[in-house]
């Protein structure tokens, strides 16, 4: 689901599911007086998808087993 990845919307990044919302989001997008300060949080938002954070996860779920 799509909030699985913006989780703040309007913080983080924009959900939208209709020709309105999109045009909204859009133009939020466009005039936010700092869309570095989104970008920031966004990308520290992303590591949550990594390769390292995944493993991890992975690592933590599989039983001892899988273990060299």
């Amino acid at each position: 689901p799509k909030t699985d990845i913006i989780l703040e919307p309007g913080v983080t990044g924009f959900l939208a599911t209709t020709a309105d919302e999109y045009a909204k989001a859009i133009h939020e997008g466009l005039t936010m007086k700092d869309p570095d300060a989104m970008r920031q949080k966004a990308q520290r938002s992303a590591t949550r998808f990594s390769d390292h954070v995944f493993d991890e996860s992975l690592e933590r779920l599989l039983p001892k087993w899988t273990e060299p």
